[in-house]
This record gives C-alpha cells, structure tokens and sequence, in this order.
C-alpha cells in the first residue's frame, strides 16, 4: 500500500467520543490482545489524529496518528484496522508473527507479498505452526534473530487451505500474506522514522510454554508458534523422526516429505547452537558494553564540537553515540549492564576521566567539558575516518543531501471542467502552465473558435464566456490568445507540491507558503522568537524545538495558533533566535533561502535595546 508516495487529503484532532469509538473498534478487532495495551497505544490524553490519505492508485484510506506518530491504518480493500511497525514494536504480541528469513525482508519492502515457503514454522501435522486463522486476519512478520516486527498484512488463505496442502504431501506453497507495510515504506518515513529495535523472544513469551496466548481476529485463540524457541524445534525434530520411522510402509512421497523436514529443522538446531556457543564466549551484555564504549569514544573524537558544550546527557546519547553505531547493530543502553546512561557516564568518568558531567537543573544532567587531548579521544579520532557509517555508509555529504524541491500547479474550478475534460483533466488534476496552455488550445480547435479573419483571436462559445465572466460585468466574447490564457489561469485554483528531503510527497491547497521568522514580547517584556509554516515543508515542529532548545540553550515549545490542527502549529523558542533558526533551517533541513522570510517585530537582539 505505501511503498510509493502518497498525498494527505485531510488531518483532524479527534475528540474524545471519536477516541473511545476508534478504541471499541479495535478491541472488536483485537479482543484481550488490544485491550491489555490500550493506554499504552491510543493514550486519551494524547494528542491523536485522523489523516485521510490518497494512495498513489487513487484509494482513500485513514491513518491514525498519537502525537504526530501513525500507529494505526485502514488496510484496502479490507478496510480493517491494521497496526504500524511502531505499534507493533510498543507491543510485539499485538498480533500474531509469522517468522521469515532476513533475505526476505528486502524483496517485502520492495512492495512483494510474503508467500508459504518463505515462513519459518515448526512442524505438525495439520497447520504447520502457524494455528487457526481464517482468511484476511492480520499477521506481523519478523525475523528468528529479533521479534520485532518488519512488518504487517493479511492473510492470504485460511488454516483450513494450509491443513489441505499438507495433507497432499506436496508442502505449502502460495501467496502466504498479502503484504500492507513495511519497515522504511513510505507510511514508515511518514512517522518517527525510528530504525528497527532489538527484541529477544524471551522478553514477550513464557520460557515453559515458549510461546504466548494472543487473540485471533478471525476467532479463538492461537499459540504464536512462528516465533518458537530453540527447545521447540527440537521436539518437532524428534516428533518428525519418529512419524518418519513408522511410515516406512508408507508412500514414498510422505517419506521424502519428513526427511526433508529433518534435514530442516537439524539445520535451524545447528545454527541455533552455534549462536548459543557464541552468547556464552561474549554474553549480549558483554557485547554492548563493548559498542558503547566505541561509540562513546567516537562521538568525543568525531561528532561532538566544542561549540556543542554544555550538551544535555540525553542528547548526547541520542544525537551523537547513536550516529556511530555501526549500520548493522542497534545502541541500547538497556540491553548492557549499565542500565542507565548515568550510570555509563559514571563509568567512563572513571575509566578516562576524560569528561565532567554536571546536574545543571533538578534531575537533568549535561556535559561540560571534553578533554580533546586524552590519548583515547585521540585515538578514537584518528580511526573514525574508516570505522564511522558517514560516507561508505550512505551518510552524504551537506552539498549531496537531498533538499525539498517545490513545485507550482494549477487545478481546474467547476466551471472550467468542459475545457480541461476532453484531455482527460479532472478537479483534482495537478497541472503546469504548459499543460493549461495544451488543453485551451485542443478545446479552441476542436470547436473552431479562432477567428477567420483575425488568428489571434478567439471567439468566446457559452462554456468559455460563462467560465471567464465577472461577476458585474458583461460576459466577453472575443478574446485574444494572451488575454484567454490569463484568464482561464485567474479562474483555476492554485495547488503546490512539496518533496521533502526524507522524500515524501506532499499536496496543498493554494499558494506556496513561506517560513516566516519573527520576534515578539511577551509578559515581563521578554523576547520570543516565532516560526510558522516549517510543517508545509515537511519539518516537524516537534523535531525543530528540541534542535533550537539545544542550541540556543533556552526554553522552546510549541504551540496552535488557531484550529487547524498541526498543520497550524508554531515554534517559540525564548530569546532572539532569528539568525540560530534561519541557519538551522537551511543547514539542516535543506529549506533553501529564497523560502524563508524574516519579519522583524518586536523584541531586543542580543546586545541591543528592543523597540518600544
């Protein structure tokens, strides 16, 4: 469904009723599985909205957003309310998970559905693993090494069909999953744009069971065995090796079936027991204990400035240790024995004693000083040139980064649908001033409206004088070229588009907006500094007031100016900021000058006395 562009139609606040009916709905479609997590995904204090979406085959589907995230979407044809990937990795058991191989996944995101042979399951004798379900219930997929989920679709077949493909002896074969969103889709980059966590399986089954209890949409109850554990493997191997034994008489057809699935499972066993002799040499603990010390050195050595000090701890971790994590493997300070990012600072503090971390408020503790010249910071420098993910990695550089590019159009009015018609040209038609000029004169043509005497003229029918007219004034009829041009643009409506730089594709109504930066005061005549319409080019206003309350080290938030919602949203950020934002928005965001506006109002610059 996303894996090409698609336009937002609409974004609503919802109110509470619409939240309470949003949560019924779910919990029809979920039953114990959603209830269980309401609050934790639909949270009725949060800010939660309605996008209606157009998707680029012209379907018209609804996204639920909480706090600017989607969690929730409208599959098509469906029309049953699916969870996104961000969902699913707040709570992994919301449905149930089919397991695929990590080479599948690529060939997912590329818009393939996931068919039978591809799911990993453990063998029985009537639904391969994969429990009742009827057909169109919803399935995550993930892979054996990480429960979280790569995403989400519907069930092509129902347990029924997959007992009969068994039972045939021929094995599954088929389309498994129709296959509605993916990890890095375009719904994907339309949210948080989180990478992929790392999930164990034991954190979300019971070790005696090895699976969880999750309702089926379709009825019932099922055992998530796709995600079974090493011991489950090995019991499906002696059950397959003994039903092998007693069908020696059997068809040879049945007999080469088992001992395929021996081979099978006594593959996945050896490579389960490899990985469990590797945990033992380097516990996962161990191991990440290990990354952060690396990445700590590194963001000393590459990433951090001394213009960035003092930085927030928090920061720090997210912004600048994260971004030298290796491509492959995911930092997360709670899968080390630290814990806690205090406790890991602490601990590098008295390892290197290369950094001073202060609490400079209650409970919110930064960096304040590095010192560039310990021999490992110099070390870490000196190898970040080959082992940080910049350049060989897909990290481009400022002058290759993608920037927003912006387009203008123009969309026909009611009245001038009979000229733009025959050339196939809807309401919603998005056109260029080539396109317009292309349609007048096919429609001038085909109905012989030039002027026999005079070429550069044209002669008005009653569709055009009737779509050109002013109100008070007589209708024309007769026109020259240059004059019917203009005038049948001055009738359309106008329509931009916005390509932002994470590449998502964007449609408003009227004319282009520019950022605009202003200065005000507020009480105790203190100077704000405000910023409208960063969200028309794709920047999310959340996003921008933590960067600017990074650098600037003041307070930044933001706020509604009216009732449409976070479209209408602006940032104040404490102080005179115009320079600090404007540099942001360019260098950061790749916004290009001639789109932002400064508007000096009132307010005092730094060093300077404020107008009165």
């Amino acid at each position: 469904m996303f894996s090409k562009p698609f336009r937002v139609k609409s974004n609503t606040m919802m109110r509470n009723s619409d939240k309470r009916k949003l949560r019924s709905r779910l919990e029809g479609t979920y039953g114990r599985s959603f209830s269980q997590v309401a609050d934790e995904l639909l949270p009725l204090k949060s800010e939660i909205t309605s996008v209606a979406i157009v998707l680029h085959r012209g379907d018209v589907t609804d996204l639920f957003c909480v706090d600017g995230n989607p969690m929730f979407f409208e599959s098509q044809p469906e029309q049953v309310l699916l969870p996104t990937v961000y969902a699913l990795w707040k709570c992994p058991a919301l449905t149930p998970a089919w397991l695929t191989g990590s080479f599948v996944v690529a060939k997912l995101q590329g818009g393939a559905d996931l068919m039978l042979p591809g799911v990993i399951c453990p063998v029985r004798s009537t639904d391969a693993g994969l429990g009742e379900f009827g057909r169109f219930s919803p399935r995550s997929v993930a892979t054996p090494e990480n429960a979280a989920s790569v995403g989400v679709g519907m069930t092509a077949i129902s347990s029924s069909t997959v007992a009969e493909q068994l039972s045939s002896g021929f094995g599954l074969r088929g389309k498994g999953l129709l296959m509605r969103h993916t990890v890095l889709d375009h719904l994907w980059l339309y949210g948080c744009k989180t990478q992929r966590p790392n999930i164990d399986f034991s954190q979300l089954f019971d070790s005696d069971a090895g699976a969880a209890k999750v309702a089926d949409p379709a009825g019932g109850s099922e055992e998530a065995t796709a995600v079974a554990c090493a011991s489950d493997a090995s019991e499906s191997l002696d059950a397959v090796t003994a039903s092998t034994a007693e069908s020696v008489g059997d068809s040879d057809g049945q007999v080469s079936a088992s001992a395929d699935a021996v081979d099978s499972l006594q593959t996945s066993l050896a490579a389960t027991n490899i990985a469990s002799d590797a945990e033992e040499e380097n516990s996962p603990a161990e191991s990440m204990d290990d990354l952060l010390e690396r990445c700590f050195l590194l963001a000393l050595g590459c990433r951090l400035k001394k213009a960035d000090l003092p930085v927030l701890t928090s920061n720090f971790y997210r912004t600048y240790m994260q971004s030298c994590s290796p491509a492959d493997r995911s930092l997360d300070i709670k899968h080390s024995s630290f814990k806690k990012l205090s406790r890991f600072l602490a601990a590098m503090t008295s390892k290197f004693g290369c950094i001073s971390v202060k609490e400079t408020s209650k409970g919110v503790d930064s960096l304040v000083s590095v010192e560039w010249t310990h021999p490992a910071i110099r070390e870490a420098k000196a190898r970040g040139a080959s082992e940080l993910p910049s350049a060989d990695e897909g990290g481009a550089s400022a002058e290759s980064e993608p920037v927003p590019a912006f387009s203008l159009f123009l969309s026909p009015s009611v009245d001038l649908l009979p000229i733009f018609t025959p050339c196939g040209h809807g309401k919603d038609a998005l056109l260029t001033d080539n396109d317009v000029k292309q349609a007048v004169t096919r429609y001038v043509r085909d109905n012989e409206l030039v002027s026999a005497h005079d070429r550069s003229s044209v002669h008005l029918n009653d569709a055009l004088s009737r779509a050109l007219r002013t109100k008070g004034q007589p209708a024309p009829t007769v026109l020259k070229w240059d004059a019917l041009m203009r005038g049948v643009k001055g009738k359309m409506l106008p329509r931009h588009q916005i390509v932002s730089a994470s590449g998502i594709t964007m449609v408003h109504k009227g004319n282009l907006q520019q950022v605009v930066i202003s200065t005000a005061l507020r009480t105790g005549n203190k100077t704000v500094t405000l910023v409208d319409n960063v969200e028309v080019y794709g920047v999310e206003a959340k996003d921008l007031a933590e960067r600017m309350q990074h650098v600037m080290a003041s307070s930044a938030s933001v706020q509604n100016k009216g009732t449409k919602g976070k479209a209408d949203r602006q940032v104040l950020i404490q102080g005179h900021a115009v320079a600090a934002v404007s540099s942001m928005l360019q260098d950061h965001y790749r916004i290009p000058q001639q789109a932002i506006v400064v508007q000096q109002g009132k307010g005092k610059k730094p060093g300077g006395k404020g107008k009165k």
